[in-house]
């Protein structure tokens, strides 16, 4: 979630970036046959009791608990899949809150909101859905005390094959300048293996995606704002096992920053441990759960 907080605080690229790092995992290969008003959802969302709070918090020198850098609570539907999710994070004296809702099956995330009250800002998030649950369009405003809103308009288009099975999804974002426009493509079980991002005038950022023989196990992705390429690599439960960062404006791609995670047997996160290399410095922090 931070990663669209950072975009919130660059002002030239905050509309259009946050939007399209909200929408581009997108996760169609199952659809909904549930309502498409988000009111509705959202109502019968805010009736699930609290699965999970979770604190993470910063270890000191001598190992001793420091500042709160994140606080989560979680909501799951009855299968197992998150249906809601409120983040509070913490960087650099400055707090971010968030909230997403989720739908059932296709696990979209259909409406979010992110606020940061020490900077007056503000964004919304907000996906009108068909009758079979796919998103067909999506709206993203930003809000701050100083000046009217921005609004970026976003369209789905899903393209598919003679035999109906998806094979590529359109993704265009536009608000007063030119539009960013997403491709996403699949392979024959309908999940993605690669996108582009791009404007009418660079390539922005690209994606590509490793299953090998089973679950998402590596995912590739070029910066090409920040000149930067990023190696994340999951477990057997496709979650976030460690993260690489490299800078590829140098003829050879130097190491920049490393984030490893740590589980316990049932997944439930335990520990993640951040590594500048620039500087040469190490933040480790533990998970506590707050509602056990």
């Amino acid at each position: 979630m931070m990663i669209f907080c950072l975009h919130i605080l660059n002002p030239s690229k905050r509309i259009v970036n946050f939007a399209i790092i909200l929408t581009i995992f997108l996760f169609v290969g199952c659809t909904d046959q549930q309502a498409t008003d988000n009111s509705s959802l959202i109502h019968r969302i805010d009736k699930i009791p609290v699965h999970e709070i979770l604190a993470e918090i910063e270890l000191d020198s001598l190992g001793q608990y420091g500042d709160t850098l994140q606080i989560v609570k979680t909501k799951k539907w009855a299968r197992g899949k998150v249906a809601y999710e409120v983040r509070e994070n913490r960087r650099k004296g400055l707090v971010f809150l968030s909230k997403s809702y989720f739908s059932e099956i296709s696990g979209d995330k259909f409406y979010a909101e992110v606020n940061a009250p020490a900077i007056s800002t503000r964004n919304i998030f907000e996906a009108n859905r068909n009758t079979r649950g796919q998103i067909e369009s999506a709206k993203q405003i930003f809000i701050e005390d100083s000046g009217s809103p921005d609004t970026v308009h976003i369209k789905y288009d899903y393209y598919y094959s003679s035999n109906n099975q998806l094979q590529m999804t359109q993704v265009t974002a536009v608000d007063d300048e030119s539009p960013i426009i997403t491709d996403v493509y699949y392979n024959q079980d309908e999940l993605a293996v690669r996108s582009v991002q791009y404007s009418l005038t660079d390539t922005i950022e690209t994606k590509v995606y490793d299953y090998r023989s089973g679950p998402l196990q590596r995912l590739g992705v070029t910066d090409f704002n920040e000149m930067e390429y990023s190696e994340i690599f999951y477990n057997a439960l496709e979650q976030v096992d460690s993260i690489k960062v490299y800078d590829i404006y140098k003829p050879s791609m130097k190491l920049l920053r490393t984030t490893m995670n740590e589980y316990d047997q049932g997944g439930g996160i335990i520990s993640r441990t951040r590594i500048n290399h620039k500087s040469n410095t190490m933040v480790k922090s533990l998970f506590v759960r707050l509602n056990q």
